[in-house]
């Protein structure tokens, strides 16, 4: 697994520090994962209809 880093003001380290019993890393990685997937659907070009309606006949 590669890693990803952020910065955090000194104030929100500290009142992350005092909830030792969250796991920052995996709360991170579970909220990035979708945004990223949700982002990357943005990208995608949206699928013309008239290529999906002859894929259909083609096949």
């Amino acid at each position: 697994m590669n890693i990803a880093s952020f910065r955090v003001d000194k104030k929100l380290k500290a009142r992350m520090g005092r909830l030792r019993h969250i796991n920052w890393s995996e709360l991170l990685r579970r909220y990035v994962e979708p945004v990223v997937e949700q982002e990357e659907n943005k990208l995608r070009p949206a699928k013309d209809p008239l290529t999906i309606k002859r894929g259909r006949e083609d096949g």
